[in-house]
């Protein structure tokens, strides 16, 4: 048979813990939910931060490849040619510059062929060496994926020109 009445002892011992562990549930809640928050402006901030560097661009597109550009570990920015292109570099290896509506991007030769011969919106690296650079326009032309996969090569190339020790720093 159940027993069908609650000893008040256990009722003044078990309350209070089952108290304590809501407690440590809700803060433990709150401090993901704060964490979520901190990752999302920090992700609008970088946005905004890429709209007031380039304010000219109509396309969406550049905004956010400079946005992604900006995000990579240990990247860093400054306009050594005026107003326009901006520079992207990590540990002062340029990968990437960023103008009205196209990208500058470091490449390895052979894919860099691969690529113009694929798509009309790459081309070769305009005012520097067009064999290591391509100048991609950011038109719609070419899958966001792929954008990102091109500055993804672009900035493991930068990083690959650095000492081992120093690679391996950045990437703890």
């Amino acid at each position: 048979m159940i027993a069908t009445t609650i000893d008040p002892q256990v009722i003044l011992i078990a309350g209070p813990l089952a108290i304590i562990a809501l407690i440590a549930l809700h803060l433990r809640w709150r401090a993901r939910v704060r964490n979520v928050r901190h990752w999302l402006e920090e992700a609008q901030l970088r946005l905004e931060e890429a709209e007031d560097l380039l304010p000219d661009l109509e396309d969406r597109a550049s905004i956010s490849m400079a946005a992604y550009c900006l995000s990579k570990e240990g990247v860093h920015k400054d306009y050594r040619f005026g107003n326009e292109p901006l520079t992207v570099h990590v540990g002062g290896k340029i990968f990437a510059f960023i103008g009205c509506n196209s990208l500058l991007l470091k490449c390895d030769p052979d894919w860099a062929q691969q690529l113009r011969q694929r798509y009309e919106s790459v081309t070769p690296g305009y005012h520097l060496d067009s064999k290591h650079w391509n100048t991609v326009r950011c038109d719609g032309s070419i899958p966001e994926a792929e954008l990102r996969r091109m500055i993804d090569h672009a900035y493991e190339l930068a990083c690959n020109e650095w000492p081992k020790d120093q690679r391996d720093r950045l990437y703890e």
